[in-house]
């Protein structure tokens, strides 16, 4: 094989039991469908907003802090990030919120349906757009 590594075969593999990535949507969505414990660590665009919102909001990862001095972050955030989602207390609760989710992903009629209302919104919106012209 050459090209991109076989991400959905790795994090499928029994052994893996926490993913460290850049809060890429893909790649947390592949996270999340396989089962995986969730460390983000964003570095551009929207890996920023994925992260806050799945380890924020949605409390189904664990972000690794930066530092404020340099917006870097040290190899113990790194380390503590991974004992944050696998062993700490409260470790429970992110894996259980991130079961659900990858429920939510592999449920077709919901996508289904989000997708049938996106697209209908769309319309909707390019509707309004040529009113207005």
């Amino acid at each position: 094989h050459s090209g991109w590594v076989q991400q959905q075969l790795i994090l499928a593999h029994p052994s893996v039991g926490c993913f460290l990535c850049h809060a890429g949507l893909s790649s947390v969505v592949e996270g999340l469908l396989n089962g995986c414990h969730l460390v983000l660590l964003p570095q551009k665009g929207d890996q920023f907003q994925n992260a806050t919102l799945l380890a924020g909001d949605l409390r189904a990862a664990v972000e690794v802090p930066r530092r404020e001095h340099d917006g870097w972050f040290a190899r113990e955030d790194v380390r503590d990030s991974v004992r944050k989602a696998m062993v700490e207390p409260g470790a429970s609760t992110v894996r259980e919120n991130a079961r659900r989710w990858g429920e939510f992903l592999l449920d077709e009629a919901a996508q289904r349906r989000f997708t049938t209302e996106l697209v209908e919104k769309l319309w909707e919106m390019a509707d309004l757009g040529k009113s207005g012209t």
